[in-house]
């Protein structure tokens, strides 16, 4: 997703590709302000980018009701409530067109990004759905 920072103190324009999500802009808009994260945020500042530092390795995830997708490098994949999944090259393929399947080098790499992010974020992807068909929050058990 496209995100302008304007820095008065950083007056080169630069343009950052790596992954982030809307969780950051609580703890970028608390760092700017010189307090302190809040906690429990699960975002993280985006100031350091603002001094040139990378992230393009982070896994970003993306929470639908039983599905769960996570953008890390130049890849998404995505796990469908039902178990199915799909895994697509977004230098190549932005739209998400033309899924890379399982057999694809980065599939298994990816599968186990996915699922660490996700329950890094409290959702177990691979444990089965309760009954009402939502993902199990971590915190519940």
């Amino acid at each position: 997703m496209p995100l302008i920072i304007h820095d008065p103190e950083q007056p080169v324009a630069q343009v950052v590709s790596d992954p982030v999500a809307l969780l950051d802009i609580g703890p970028t808009v608390m760092d700017y302000a010189d307090l302190p994260p809040l906690d429990g945020s699960l975002g993280r500042s985006l100031r350091p980018q603002m001094d040139w530092a990378r992230a393009p390795d982070r896994a970003v995830p993306t929470f639908l009701h039983q599905s769960a997708a996570v953008r890390k490098g130049k890849y998404r994949f995505i796990r469908y409530s039902d178990g199915s999944t799909q895994l697509f090259d977004l230098s190549k393929d932005w739209w998400q067109t033309r899924d890379l399947g399982p057999d694809h080098p980065a599939y298994a790499q990816m599968q186990a990004a996915h699922a660490a992010c996700c329950l890094e974020y409290g959702f177990d992807v691979t444990a089965p759905l309760p009954e009402t068909g939502e993902p199990q929050n971590m915190d519940d058990d």
